[in-house]
C-alpha cells in the first residue's frame, strides 16, 4: 500500500518534459503553471483553474501563461469569454461596471482610460442590446453589443477590435 502511494505522489508531482512549453487538458491560467503531468493530474489543474477563476483573469489580463499565442483565437476569444460567464457579464453590462465588463472591453482592445466609456455605453444601451432575446447567448449578447457601440466614435478609437 504505502508503495502505491509513493507511487501515486511521483506521478503528481514529476513534470512531464515531453511537454514543456503545452498545457495539458485543463488548458492554461495558474493550474497550468503549478500542476505540469498530463493525464489524471490534470484534474487538479482544472480544479485550481476553476476554484481561483484564474483562466477567466488569466485570459483577459495575459497573465498566467494566458497569452496572445494562446488556444482560442482572436475572433473566438470573447465569444468563448462571454460563454462562460454570460450571467456575469449582463449584470456588469446593465450596471454599467464590473470586472466581467472590464474583462470584455480589455478583450475588445480598449484602453484602461476607455473602460468606463466602455460600460457607461453598455449599460446606456441595455435594453437595446438585450432585446428581441439579444442576450440569450454568447453570440447574439456580442452582435448586438457590437452593433449598439461600434457607433460610438470615441469607442471606435479607443476600442480597436469593436467592430463596426
Amino acid at each position: 500500500m504505502k508503495k502505491g502511494i509513493v507511487v501515486l505522489f511521483a506521478v503528481l508531482l514529476v513534470p512531464v518534459s515531453a511537454h514543456a512549453g503545452k498545457y495539458g487538458m485543463a488548458g492554461r491560467g495558474l493550474g497550468s503553471m503549478l500542476i505540469t503531468g498530463q493525464g489524471f493530474v490534470q484534474v487538479f489543474a482544472a480544479t485550481t483553474n476553476e476554484t481561483l477563476g484564474t483562466q477567466t483573469f488569466g485570459i483577459s489580463s495575459g497573465t498566467s501563461n494566458c497569452t496572445a499565442g494562446g488556444t482560442v483565437k482572436e475572433d473566438r476569444e470573447r465569444e468563448a469569454f462571454v460563454e462562460a460567464a454570460l450571467p456575469n457579464v449582463l449584470d456588469d453590462a446593465s450596471r454599467g461596471d464590473g470586472e466581467y465588463l472590464n474583462a470584455l472591453g480589455t478583450l475588445y482592445g480598449c484602453d484602461a482610460s476607455a473602460l468606463p466609456d466602455f460600460g457607461k455605453a453598455a449599460q446606456d444601451n441595455y435594453e437595446t442590446i438585450c432585446q428581441a432575446e439579444g442576450c440569450s447567448n454568447a453570440a447574439q449578447f456580442l452582435t448586438s453589443l457590437e452593433a449598439s457601440l461600434s457607433t460610438n466614435p470615441s469607442l471606435a478609437t479607443a476600442c480597436p477590435k469593436l467592430k463596426s
